[in-house]
């Protein structure tokens, strides 16, 4: 693990709390927002891997607000 993704995901448990009540706000099932929360935050740190994150909590909410849009638009 290089240390651009030790700093990520050191960023995203000091920001946990903040990325879950986003989460919690838009679903329909606020139970499911640990594992939502989860899943983005497990992406952004793969993504880590390949490119420079700056701001790892608005990333994450990022990507769970586009994956929240692909799955509307799929119903």
């Amino acid at each position: 693990m290089t240390s651009h993704e030790q700093e990520v995901g050191r960023a995203l448990v000091t920001h946990n709390r903040a990325l879950l009540a986003y989460v919690r706000r838009r679903l329909a099932v606020a139970g499911d927002a640990e594992d939502v929360a989860q899943e983005a935050m497990m992406r952004v740190l793969a993504r880590a891997r390949e490119t420079l994150i700056t701001d790892p909590l608005a990333y994450a909410c990022l990507l769970y607000t586009s994956d929240a849009a692909d799955e509307e638009d799929s119903v």
